[in-house]
């Protein structure tokens, strides 16, 4: 698939296209995202919704920026 159409889909699924993402060379970036799509974002035994809150939740402190205000 060229990347111009995986990036289209990454965007039109997700919103945006991450800037991780976006600096993939195009075979990486065609395989990160049939596994992120076809794993990661389909109901299993695990909504993808509580996929994604188990992965926040396992993240490292430096990995998630969370900004606090009082």
């Amino acid at each position: 698939m060229p990347r111009q159409d995986v990036l289209s889909d990454i965007e039109s699924t997700l919103g945006i296209v991450p800037g991780f993402m976006d600096g993939m060379p195009d075979m990486v970036l065609e395989h990160t995202w049939a596994f992120l799509k076809d794993f990661l974002m389909v109901d299993t035994a695990l909504s993808a919704k509580n996929k994604a809150l188990i992965g926040i939740g396992v993240a490292r402190p430096s990995d998630v920026t969370i900004e606090y205000r009082s």
